[in-house]
C-alpha cells in the first residue's frame, strides 16, 4: 500500500490509490460525515483514481504518544472510539474489516485526542492485522504503573492475539474499567468523609 502525502494552501491530505474501485462501500465515506473515520475525497491522477483523506490539524496517533504513556484514561478514550466506530459502520452497512487499525495511520487531534480511522477497501489486505498493529502499540505505550490501564491493554491484547476480538468484548473492558474506578473513587470519598467527621470527633472533646 503506497501512501503520498499532499498539502494545499487550506489542508493536509494522506493520498491512497483506489484499488478496489469505487464501489458501494467507498461511495459512503466519501459522501457521509462517518464519525470516527478520516473525510475522504476521490480525485484523478495520471489516470488512476485516488482517495485524499483530510488529516489537518492532526497527527498520528504513534506521534501523539510518542514521549508520553498511555494512562487508563487514554486507552478507555481510545476504546471507547472503536465501539462507536463499530456502531457507526452498522448504520451505514460497511465493514469493520476494511479500517486501518494501525496507529501509523490513525490521526487525532491533540487537543482531545480523538482518534479517526482510515476507511480503504484492499482486497488484498490481510484481515486482523490492523487490529494486531494497534494492540501491539497499546502494549508498547502504556502506563504500566497504572494496573487498570495495564488490565485493560492485555485484555485486548488477547482478545487480538487469539482471534476472538468483538466490539461487544471490548465495550465490556471499558465498562469494567469504569466500574472499578466508580468503586474506587466511592470507596475514597467515604474514607474522606470517615476522616473528616472523626477529626470533628477529636476536636470537639478537646
Amino acid at each position: 500500500m503506497e501512501i503520498r502525502y499532499k498539502k494545499d494552501m487550506n489542508h493536509n491530505y494522506l493520498i491512497l490509490e483506489s484499488l478496489g474501485g469505487i464501489g458501494y462501500e467507498t461511495k459512503m465515506i466519501l459522501n457521509n460525515r462517518i464519525n470516527g473515520l478520516l473525510k475522504g475525497k476521490c480525485c484523478r491522477f495520471n489516470g488512476c483514481t485516488e482517495l485524499y483523506y483530510d488529516i489537518t490539524s492532526k497527527q498520528p496517533l504513534s506521534r501523539v504518544y510518542e514521549k508520553r504513556e498511555l494512562s487508563a484514561k487514554d486507552v478507555e478514550g481510545i476504546f471507547t472510539a472503536v465501539c462507536n466506530l463499530f456502531e457507526e459502520l452498522k448504520r451505514y452497512l460497511l465493514s469493520a474489516e476494511n479500517v486501518i487499525f494501525d496507529a501509523e495511520l490513525c490521526y487525532c487531534n491533540p487537543e482531545n485526542c480523538r482518534p479517526e480511522w482510515i476507511y480503504y477497501v484492499d482486497k488484498d489486505k490481510k484481515e486482523g492485522t490492523g487490529m494486531r498493529n494497534l494492540s501491539e502499540f497499546l502494549i508498547d505505550r502504556v502506563n504500566h504503573g497504572e494496573p487498570y490501564a495495564v488490565d485493560m491493554v492485555y485484555s485486548f491484547y488477547k482478545m487480538v492475539k487469539e482471534e476472538t476480538f468483538s466490539a461487544q468484548r471490548l465495550l465490556q473492558i471499558v465498562e469494567n474499567y469504569q466500574r472499578k474506578e466508580c468503586e474506587e473513587t466511592n470507596a475514597k470519598k467515604e474514607w474522606a468523609e470517615e476522616e473528616l467527621f472523626a477529626s470533628v470527633n477529636d476536636a470537639e472533646e478537646w
